[in-house]
């Protein structure tokens, strides 16, 4: 019965580092510069108050913007979920600076 209420506490405990990406729209964009993240952030339908993750895989950088296109920093909950959506991929992504 411990065992069960230490389990479902956990789960509890966790449930912000998993749900706060629920919404996010999931860019990718390798190797663009500037210009060329503006232009996707336009060009992309974005629900309202959601976050924008812009991804590039060829330098292992995640950018995060808000519905507005404003940049924002990326948590470290947000980079340990992309991090583990994209394991596939053989790449350990950090967040733009």
């Amino acid at each position: 019965m411990n065992f069960i209420k230490a389990s479902l506490s956990a789960a509890i405990l966790m449930a912000p580092l998993f749900s706060s990406n629920l919404l996010a729209t999931e860019l990718v964009c390798n190797d663009c510069n500037a210009k060329q993240i503006q232009q996707q952030l336009d060009a992309a339908t974005i629900q309202p108050s959601a976050p924008i993750f812009v991804i590039d895989f060829v330098q292992a950088k995640v950018s995060k913007f808000d519905s507005q296109g404003q940049p924002l920093t990326a948590s470290l909950s947000d980079m340990l979920h992309l991090n583990q959506v994209y394991d596939y991929r053989r790449t350990y992504l950090v967040a733009n600076q």
